[in-house]
Order: C-alpha cells, then sequence, then structure tokens
C-alpha cells in the first residue's frame, strides 16, 4: 500500500509542478510525529525554492481494490448521481458526482426528475450516513455537511 504527499509549486507563469514523496502508514500513534515532520519539510521546501507553494496533499493509502470488469453492462461512467451538498455551518452549496450508480437499488420514484430518494431505508439511506459521518465541507474542515439530494444525470452537467 503506497503511502504519499504531494507539494504542488506554482511557477512564475501559473503553471503547476509536483514534488511528490512517499512515507509509512501513518497510524494514531505515529501521526502526531508525522504532521511535525511534514510542516518541517513544508518550511524546508520552502526555503529552497522560488515559486510558490500552491497546495499539498497526504495520501493515507493506494490501495488498488481491483481490475475486474464490472459484470453488469449497464456499469457505464457516462451515467453519475450527481450529489448536492451543504456546509451545516455556512450552507453553502456543493456538489459531487458518483459514476456508474446501480439504478436497480436506488429508488427513484416517477415524475421525480431523475431524483433519488435519499431516505430509502436501504443502500441510499446507508450512504448518506456514511458520507455525512466522515464528510466535511471544502470550504473549511471544521464544518459537517449534509446530503440536500441525489439525481441521476448523464456525462454532461
Amino acid at each position: 500500500m503506497p503511502h504519499y504527499s504531494t507539494f504542488t509549486i506554482l511557477d512564475y507563469g501559473g503553471e503547476k509542478s509536483s514534488f511528490q514523496f512517499n512515507h509509512g502508514a501513518l497510524t494514531v500513534a505515529s501521526l502526531p510525529g508525522f504532521l511535525t515532520g511534514f510542516g518541517a519539510l513544508r518550511t524546508a521546501l520552502d526555503a529552497i525554492i522560488s515559486g510558490t507553494l500552491n497546495k499539498e496533499k497526504i495520501v493515507l493509502d493506494d490501495t488498488l481494490l481491483s481490475s475486474a470488469a464490472p459484470a453488469s453492462p449497464y456499469a457505464q461512467r457516462e451515467m453519475k448521481m450527481l450529489i448536492v451538498y451543504r456546509d451545516t455551518t455556512s450552507n453553502k452549496q456543493y456538489q459531487m458526482t458518483v459514476p456508474t450508480p446501480d439504478l436497480s437499488v436506488l429508488t427513484i420514484p416517477p415524475s421525480s426528475g431523475d431524483y433519488v430518494t435519499l431516505a430509502d431505508g436501504g443502500v441510499m439511506a446507508a450512504f448518506v450516513t456514511a458520507l455525512e459521518t466522515i464528510g466535511r465541507s471544502p470550504e473549511d474542515d471544521t464544518h459537517n455537511i449534509e446530503v440536500v439530494s441525489a439525481r441521476i444525470v448523464g456525462r454532461n452537467l
């Protein structure tokens, strides 16, 4: 399981380039020390570049789960489920997409405009609960989120 981090660096012309390094697995015990070392590396990197540190990313795991093709010919990336969610503090709305939704397990009432029932008492309700439990707002990672809606859409939103 590769564990790595990336710093994105912005150059004078606005183009981006990356510095990536591997690191060990992070655990509850190793996380504080890693974060201290990560901050020290960020400071040291900033001191040796003329560009601007633009972004940082810490990947805890990058694990290949499967290369097997799906069994259903309806598993097409052109079909997506558009999830609209809101920051529960600022009320600002955001969206994300889930590719290849399985319409056979989702509840989509007739004449609903392709909206999926969130509180279906089944797989969709479990997804919403799991996402709201771990998901955070892009605006501030201390802000919780609430799923507002889910709708089946095509590739071109």
